[in-house]
């Protein structure tokens, strides 16, 4: 071996060595060996005392684009990544502008990959021509933070050759990998938006409660210990479904949770209310997260029970969905209708269209499908079990 070929703009650290066979280079007589370097990093390389080892260094190398600065830093300790600001000594450009940003949880090449919604983004201010900022998004292209886990270890690889010098694009940026840490945090509380039926409602029965946040909510308790006692808060007779209550989110936009009574299919089985008389629905905190340290607090809620005062007309209009073995029949009523069904992963596992009167469908696995009948009436939304 006569040559060695180092590419890093920054030079790695040799630690001290006692004898030859911890020489990270072997047996070799290093001071006869050429050290490749590029082009304008010899003072770098000797700040790291390889010429010690090496004494015909040679700046032959590509001459690389190199950021003066680089936020978060390599080391920092962060709730949550914003942003990537690197910023250069002379104008700055790119190849594209939604770069292949890797992020890996624990370790640089074998840790779990973490997934941007919308991937990354990369935008040069206009103020700022010499500053690259590259941030996570949605999928329609606004800021998404990615928050971190406590005190774990997180490597963001921004790849070769993307950025560029603008006044001399043969001139480019090499990888940069930076480190940081999740930053310890404290809770922060869930708070809904909006909530339906809403607190104080005069209502004749508590069938499904729409639960709405600002932000994408996460249900960690499917089947929460929800209580309702009537008459009175604390003493009241406790009111319980069959099946217990489930919590789902089916919502579009992530945002919408539903919590409901069901029986022991795990259909919704609405609680009747006496009219007139109070009931307190309690839902325990910590059943909804929502990013970073979101914590949904303790929700409570009174309703009273409404009278009764009319029979739905036309029954003949009426959907259901019955169960029929291990498959479900239903019923569009004497409209046409589409009827899609989701798993509870939220993906579509069958859709007919124009069905009029009946369908029937028969899932394949186990779990939790939400049936919507979409008609000119409306849509009508079931959750069945199988």
């Amino acid at each position: 071996m006569k040559d060695v070929y180092c590419l890093g703009a920054f030079a790695p650290e040799i630690y001290d060595y006692y004898g030859d066979e911890d020489n990270p280079f072997g047996y070799i007589e290093m001071t006869q060996l050429n050290l490749h370097i590029p082009l304008g990093r010899k003072a770098e390389y000797e700040s790291k005392y390889w010429n010690d080892l090496f004494y015909n260094i040679a700046e032959d190398g590509e001459e690389l684009f190199i950021p003066v600065s680089i936020e978060p830093a390599f080391g920092d300790q962060i709730e949550r990544i914003d942003s990537i600001i690197i910023t250069f000594n002379e104008k700055v450009d790119s190849e594209t502008t939604d770069p292949e940003i890797i992020l890996r949880k624990g370790d640089e090449l074998a840790g779990e990959e973490i997934f941007s919604t919308g991937g990354w983004l990369a935008n040069i201010p206009a103020n700022q021509k010499k500053t690259m900022i590259i941030f996570p998004c949605d999928r329609e292209g606004l800021p998404k933070p990615i928050y971190l886990e406590e005190n774990e270890k997180y490597y963001i690889t921004i790849p070769r050759d993307f950025i560029y010098n603008y006044n001399n694009p043969d001139i480019k940026c090499q990888k940069i990998v930076i480190e940081v840490t999740g930053k310890e945090q404290e809770p922060v509380p869930f708070v809904p938006t909006n909530i339906t039926p809403a607190n104080n409602s005069e209502i004749e029965s508590i069938g499904n409660i729409e639960i709405t946040f600002e932000k994408e909510a996460k249900i960690e308790v499917k089947t929460p210990a929800v209580t309702v006692r009537k008459g009175n808060d604390e003493s009241g007779e406790l009111i319980e479904p069959d099946g217990g209550w489930m919590a789902v989110n089916d919502s579009e936009d992530m945002k919408t949770v539903s919590v409901f009574p069901c029986d022991y299919d795990y259909f919704i089985s609405p609680i009747t209310l006496e009219p007139e008389i109070s009931y307190y629905v309690t839902i325990p905190a910590g059943i909804f997260t929502g990013e970073s340290k979101m914590i949904s607090e303790e929700i409570k809620l009174v309703f009273t029970g409404e009278e009764t005062t009319a029979i739905a007309e036309n029954n003949s209009e009426i959907c259901f969905v019955v169960k029929n073995g291990n498959s479900f029949v239903i019923s569009t009523g004497n409209t046409t209708a589409d009827v899609e069904i989701f798993n509870a992963a939220g993906e579509i596992v069958s859709r007919n269209s124009n069905v009029n009167g009946q369908t029937t469908f028969a899932p394949e696995s186990n779990g939790l499908y939400i049936i919507k009948i979409k008609s000119a009436n409306g849509t009508k939304t079931f959750k069945v079990m199988k």
